[in-house]
């Protein structure tokens, strides 16, 4: 869960260029994201128990749900990784 947090510190600190790509910690981001909260539910046994899982079980329900809001909305206003907006007539041609 903690390499999650790895992909949005690199792309504020320059310094972390060392660690290789953008687009492999993007990559990286999602499939942590889906595969981090998984775990959480078998290591819970899908069980809630005290009023702090469930809140921590709903709050992470929330934060990946929103990931996957995100990732729609980006998918259908950029092409690929690279931050160019895509324009009506690509649309229409991909159509």
């Amino acid at each position: 869960m903690l390499l999650l947090v790895v992909y949005p510190m690199k792309k504020r600190i320059h310094a972390l260029a060392f660690l290789g790509s953008n687009k492999l910690w993007f990559r990286l981001h999602i499939a942590f994201g889906i595969v981090g909260p998984v775990f959480i539910l078998f290591h819970t046994n899908f069980v809630l128990g005290s009023l702090n899982s469930q809140v921590a079980l709903f709050s992470m329900i929330v934060v990946a749900l929103s990931g996957v809001v995100g990732r729609y909305i980006y998918v259908r206003f950029h092409y690929g990784l690279t931050a160019r907006i895509v324009n009506l007539t690509e649309l229409c041609d991909d159509l």
